[in-house]
């Protein structure tokens, strides 16, 4: 479930008159319907650094209570702005891998350098990953939470690098990640660093899982 999805922070229009987004739209923490709260605040505050900076009753739809998480190391200059919210329901289902809804939301980290940060520092705590990827365009480490909702944390390739076909479209891949090169951009400080996202990161992007495919392609 996600809410507050775009924050349109900017946008213009183009002469077809369709938004250009710009780099300054940001995608709003997404809202997960969790069972057990306490085991789901325990995993994102020990794997992640994130600590409740607000709590809320949601008075719409279910009636409990909803808790946004952000950096705890990053409160000071982030502004208490939540990477995601957690809504707590007793009678939430955890979700099947053949269920249609969120498939993954994903934390964009500022370079490469953070990305392997953030892999030794999940290892350390003794997080078990789902798999690794290179997309070409952005290299990714794949997770879940304990209620299942999967978790993505990539870092963007410069644009400059991005690989396109002879029409100039993008061209996107699901390779295996090189681990060795990417723990190359560690340093022996970076290394022995306890905090799992020093910098922080944002939400860059959320994929669902749907059932039908072309039905889902219509609505949209």
């Amino acid at each position: 479930m996600i809410h507050d999805l775009i924050e349109w922070e900017n946008s213009t229009k183009n002469a077809m008159g369709r938004h250009v987004y710009s780099s300054r739209v940001r995608i709003g923490p997404p809202l997960l319907l969790v069972k057990d709260i306490d085991r789901e605040l325990r995993f994102y505050g020990e794997y992640f650094d994130l600590q409740p900076i607000r709590k809320y009753q949601d008075h719409h739809v279910g009636g409990g209570f909803i808790y946004d998480l952000g950096f705890r190391h990053l409160l000071d200059s982030s502004g208490s702005i939540p990477l995601i919210s957690l809504q707590h329901s007793p009678d939430a289902k955890i979700p099947s891998p053949r269920s249609a809804g969120l498939y993954h939301f994903a934390m964009l980290l500022p370079d490469r350098a953070e990305l392997a940060a953030a892999y030794l520092a999940l290892k350390r705590s003794g997080m078990r990953f789902d798999g690794f990827a290179d997309h070409l365009v952005s290299e990714s480490l794949y997770l879940h939470d304990p209620e299942n909702n999967g978790i993505e944390n990539y870092r963007d390739r410069p644009s400059e690098e991005w690989p396109r076909d002879t029409e100039g479209h993008l061209v996107m891949d699901a390779l295996p990640l090189n681990l060795q090169s990417l723990l190359s951009e560690t340093d022996k400080g970076e290394s022995n660093n306890k905090i799992q996202f020093p910098k922080g990161g944002i939400i860059g992007h959320i994929h669902l899982r749907v059932t039908n495919l072309e039905r889902s392609i219509r609505f949209a």
